[in-house]
């Protein structure tokens, strides 16, 4: 797995807020093989590891926040200038 890139504090924010809201969301994501991923899934806590941060799905599944393309709408800074021709998107 790649090192950890620091996620910008306003998407930190953006996460914090939709796991207190407890409901379903769109999680768009890299996997650690670089597949691009959408899974719709509550969100059930973000927590902070060694190694980063993460956002805990209700699932079980740990996704590293600078693997996550786009909340709901909201797309990770990080990203802002990722282009993806995908109709998913």
């Amino acid at each position: 797995m790649t090192e950890y890139k620091q996620v910008l504090p306003e998407f930190k924010a953006v996460v914090q807020e939709l796991v207190a809201q407890g409901k379903y969301s769109r999680v768009q994501y890299f996997s650690a093989i670089n597949e691009f991923l959408t899974i719709r899934t509550k969100l059930k806590n973000l927590q902070t590891e060694q190694d980063g941060e993460f956002l805990q799905l209700a699932t079980g599944e740990n996704i590293r926040l600078d693997q996550i393309y786009r909340l709901d709408d909201h797309v990770n800074p990080g990203y802002q200038d990722y282009f993806n021709s995908s109709c998913d998107i």
